[in-house]
């Protein structure tokens, strides 16, 4: 069952189409969605949630949005101009979220009803309420119109998403937790306690893409522990397996995050294998078609620092001058030097090879 809302500040109404909402109202569907000032997915999907409000007013579906934050935050937010406004859109914050209740809840009582009851940890996040005030769905916001439409017309099918999301939650919460205890570990320095708390929910995990996400949590852990080369490359190698039954878009920004532990485990001798590295260095070449200008110049950077310690020093200056096309700034610097040192050591002995 939904719990009731007790919200302490109504900032917007849908101007004057809804009224304040505590108990939900049976025949009626809302949807209660947490976001925050400071949280950009949560102002990117505003306009998403403008369309989708206007879209079902009609339909019975009030959306109700919080901010668990003090409200003279808010009211300031929503002053704010919109960065390239179109000339006949809306210019502030407040006149684009103004067809929908907004409000804010510094109390942060109904953040512990919804979100923390779910153990949802991230926002923006969306609850539908159905007809007879029970939680139907949750997710991003962005993803919510299927099952909106669904509860909307009385075919949404509730037990079967509720069993698949206790699932999915249950490998969720599994990784939310190692990343949590890791971290907590890093900040004590004890390296070989992130091992064990990875390994111990290695065996939990039911899922390659599970255990590919809690095998990352190693990585920065790798050499720095007492874990020996030949245990390192096998974690590295198993690592990649897992990686290969993954979507490549759900895999590629963080095999490049792994290119860059490949390369720095490789240099500083906390491992030996080349094969590791070819692994790293092909797996990272495949996803980079996929990632964002930002994203994929370092990747590219990345995979020029893999191809110059295994000899290629030609794809080396190819992959860093493609990096520097779509770098800028300071960023764009570091790149360029990285490749004039590369073009530097072309009439070198051995250059390309690990120690020249």
């Amino acid at each position: 069952a939904a719990p009731s809302l007790h919200i302490e500040h109504w900032v917007h109404n849908g101007e004057g189409r809804f009224a304040k909402v505590e108990q939900f109202e049976p025949g009626k569907v809302y949807i209660v969605e947490f976001w925050a000032t400071w949280c950009g997915p949560c102002i990117a999907s505003m306009p998403h949630i403008v369309e989708v409000q206007n879209k079902y007013a009609d339909k019975g579906v009030q959306l109700v949005s919080i901010s668990d934050e003090k409200l003279e935050v808010v009211e300031k937010f929503l002053e704010k101009k919109i960065p390239n406004a179109k000339e006949d859109g809306p210019a502030t914050y407040g006149e684009l979220t103004k067809s929908y209740c907004l409000t804010a809840d510094p109390d942060k009582s109904v953040h512990q009803d919804y979100m923390k009851a779910a153990e949802r940890h991230g926002i923006p996040c969306c609850f539908i309420v159905g007809k007879d005030a029970k939680i139907e769905w949750i997710g991003h916001p962005m993803r919510m119109d299927e099952p909106l439409s669904q509860v909307v017309d009385g075919t949404w099918d509730r037990e079967t998403f509720g069993n698949q999301f206790r699932i999915e939650h249950a490998r969720e919460e599994l990784i939310y937790q190692v990343r949590a205890q890791s971290m907590a570990a890093t900040r004590e320095n004890d390296f070989d306690k992130i091992i064990e708390i990875v390994d111990r929910a290695m065996a939990k995990a039911d899922i390659d893409a599970v255990k590919f996400e809690l095998l990352t949590i190693k990585l920065p852990a790798l050499g720095k522990s007492s874990l020996s080369p030949i245990a390192i490359e096998i974690d590295l190698m198993t690592m990649f397996d897992f990686s290969e039954n993954i979507p490549v878009n759900l895999r590629a920004t963080k095999l490049v995050n792994a290119s860059r532990s490949v390369y720095d485990l490789f240099i500083h001798d906390k491992i030996t294998s080349e094969a590791v590295v070819e692994r790293s260095k092909k797996l990272l070449a495949s996803t980079i078609d996929v990632l964002p200008a930002m994203t994929k110049s370092m990747a590219l950077d990345s995979l020029a620092h893999l191809q110059f310690v295994t000899g290629d020093l030609a794809g080396a200056i190819e992959s860093q001058g493609r990096a520097v096309d779509l770098s800028k700034g300071k960023q764009q610097e570091l790149f360029q030097k990285f490749l004039d040192e590369l073009k530097a050591t072309g009439d070198k002995p051995d250059s390309g090879k690990k120690g020249s």
